[in-house]
């Protein structure tokens, strides 16, 4: 599965991601997963990905402190699927997890997808790229999060697919899980969740992030 050649110029090093070697996941405060869609079922076309991620910090850490908060891969799964088949695992995937933020490329079968999600009752944040924002620019603003080490995942089968296709960036045969991956990271950082010892000094925040955790 390894590809030295195209991960010489890897913007992700695949030694900057963290192994996880307990047999459940830590306990997370914030889920966000992440679709990155296809066109259509061709055996040539893309695939649909998704990635869940949790938030965590270690028990009796201050989450303020630079460099104290993680984030977890929970899951990953990708897939050529026509529409329909979309929709459904979609929301099969958002019941399963039941993420504090679902978001979804607005591209593809992602614009449907995102009104069909709505049409559901569910909450869904569209991203469109603005000018400047390819992929390249997306992974590299979320490297530091993997050369700091605050990105784990556990040791399974797909966790494996998504450091091959993030190595193998952005010379790699498929970006699906590139995508996916960059989409819900930019989202935690966005979130304020995780504070890097390179980032600007915080301004005083008065509202905290929500404090109760959940098991998945």
């Amino acid at each position: 599965m390894q590809n030295p050649t195209a991960e010489e110029g890897a913007i992700v090093k695949r030694e900057w991601w963290r192994w996880w070697d307990e047999d459940s996941p830590p306990r997370c405060s914030f889920i966000v997963q992440a679709w990155d869609t296809a066109f259509e079922k061709k055996s040539r076309s893309d695939y649909s990905a998704c990635t869940t991620w949790g938030v965590w910090w270690p028990e009796g850490e201050n989450p303020d402190k630079p460099g104290a908060v993680n984030v977890i891969l929970l899951n990953a799964f990708k897939d050529r699927m026509e529409f329909p088949e979309l929709k459904q695992v979609a929301k099969e995937h958002h019941d399963e997890w039941q993420p504090d933020a679902l978001i979804v490329e607005k591209k593809a079968s992602g614009a449907p997808l995102i009104y069909e999600l709505r049409q559901m009752g569910l909450v869904v944040g569209e991203y469109t790229p603005s000018r400047g924002q390819d992929k390249i620019a997306r992974l590299n603003s979320v490297s530091d999060m993997f050369r700091t080490g605050v990105v784990w995942v556990p040791r399974t089968r797909w966790a494996e697919e998504v450091i091959d296709e993030v190595a193998s960036f952005p010379a790699g045969q498929h970006d699906d899980y590139v995508d996916s991956v960059t989409l819900a990271l930019m989202r935690v950082r966005q979130g304020g969740f995780i504070r890097l010892s390179n980032d600007e000094p915080e301004e005083q925040r008065y509202f905290r992030r929500r404090g109760a955790s959940r098991y998945y």
